[in-house]
């Protein structure tokens, strides 16, 4: 070890392995490194830290993970809430509220999930699902549910984009939900009801409605329409 070259250190205690701890005049404590004097923090530690207690933040206070202050942080709400912000390059990423919402982009989320983009020209992409997905009919999908039992796959509706059958693997849009029986008791499980393929053609079960359809290519099956109705 050896004494810190810093004439402010009221106590200094050095470790039989090296390395030691340091209380400054100003009642700041160093741990580990204390040969370059009063670091300014009330605590700074030189090595890991391990608790097997708690470890609590006041509100309004922040417990940073980078040298730079606010560069990379994690914040407890000022308001004295339970919630909590994330901070990278100084700018505020992501907050969950006292209620549990969270918010990507949005500093006071009032939703469950809240996404916010900065304004952009274009069709951009705020929300992206990636897989590996080598074979046709693989892919993704964002499912929404109302059933309260979270391990059935029942009252709900999926979205997703797969694999096309096409050489470059385009993807597909489709729409799966829980279909009825028709008998106003069983439910057949969750059934494929609209695909929008990789060449642009579109298929339905069931009764299609809207106020207007416009065409460039060919309409296949029963149609029955109030509307207006083109095909170019």
């Amino acid at each position: 070890g050896g004494a810190p070259d810093s004439d402010d250190v009221s106590l200094f205690m050095v470790a039989r392995g090296g390395g030691g701890m340091g209380i400054y005049d100003s009642g700041k404590v160093r741990i580990g490194s204390v040969t370059s004097g009063d670091s300014g923090k009330e605590l700074q530690v030189t090595g890991d830290i391990s608790a097997s207690g708690d470890i609590f933040l006041n509100s309004g206070k922040s417990l940073h993970l980078a040298d730079v202050a606010d560069h990379t942080k994690i914040e407890r709400n000022s308001t004295g809430a339970s919630g909590l912000k994330l901070f990278t390059n100084s700018t505020e990423r992501v907050s969950i509220s006292d209620a549990g919402n969270v918010g990507i982009g949005m500093k006071n989320p009032s939703r469950l999930l809240q996404i916010s983009q900065s304004a952009d020209s274009g069709f951009d992409t705020t929300v992206q699902l990636s897989g590996q997905h080598g074979s046709v009919g693989d892919g993704n999908a964002i499912f929404f549910k109302t059933s309260p039992n979270e391990s059935a796959d029942r009252f709900g509706v999926k979205l997703g984009g797969i694999r096309g059958t096409s050489d470059n693997g385009a993807g597909v849009f489709k729409i799966d939900l829980e279909k009825d029986m028709g008998d106003g008791v069983g439910l057949l499980g969750l059934k494929e009801v609209f695909r929008i393929n990789e060449k642009g053609n579109i298929s339905a079960s069931g009764n299609f409605h809207t106020t207007q359809i416009t065409a460039s290519g060919n309409i296949s099956g029963s149609v029955t329409s109030t509307g207006s109705f083109g095909a170019g």
